[in-house]
């Protein structure tokens, strides 16, 4: 049984021809993609390039997906090989660069991450860090990231998020232990990308 139903009706509306959802598609997708490569590749406009490849290919592989993994997983995959396609051309190996803009809000987050999620990572420049931290909120569940975010970058209080996500407060401890486990793994996973590519 598919885990990622929103993902399902949002690629069952792109494949009904729907320009909403296209939109939709394209102005959630191509920052997150476009993170995903600059963490890869150094020159901003390849990335622009490469991420327009990505989103092109993934229309046209949309009745493949089958919402085993997420779709951003599924375009991370896409983007993986329109990447590593780009080296190759160049006859280069793959590198990673540590160039994104600055982000204060991000900044902020990192700072004030638990202790252990960043902590340990010290030796990563602060551009590197910047851009996993992103990378792995843009990689967990919508509500993970979403909780994560209200907490770590809004600095919102519990209560706070209760309201915000109209749920009870011992569900929004509960969603935001999952989410702080689920985002270690994802920073500790992409951190071991990174330093091995």
């Amino acid at each position: 049984m598919p885990e990622h139903k929103e993902d399902l009706a949002l690629v069952t509306s792109l494949l009904s021809g729907s320009e909403p959802a296209f939109t939709r598609f394209y102005d959630t997708y191509f920052p997150r993609i476009f993170r995903f490569c600059r963490l890869r590749i150094g020159d901003e406009e390849t990335c622009k390039d490469i991420v327009q490849q990505v989103l092109v290919n993934a229309m046209h592989g949309l009745s493949r997906y089958r919402g085993e993994a997420s779709l951003f997983t599924w375009l991370c995959q896409i983007a993986r090989n329109e990447i590593s396609h780009w080296y190759k051309k160049l006859g280069h190996k793959q590198e990673l660069t540590s160039s994104i803009d600055e982000n204060t809000n991000l900044r902020t987050a990192i700072e004030s991450m638990p202790a252990g999620i960043g902590g340990e990572f010290q030796s990563l420049h602060d551009d590197d860090l910047r851009t996993l931290v992103q990378t792995s909120l843009d990689l967990l569940p919508n509500s993970y990231g979403a909780a994560l975010e209200l907490k770590y970058i809004e600095g919102l209080s519990v209560s706070e998020i209760a309201h915000r996500l109209d749920i009870g407060e011992i569900a929004v401890q509960s969603l935001l232990a999952r989410a702080r486990k689920a985002f270690k793994t994802a920073f500790s996973d992409l951190e071991r990308e990174f330093r091995t590519v």
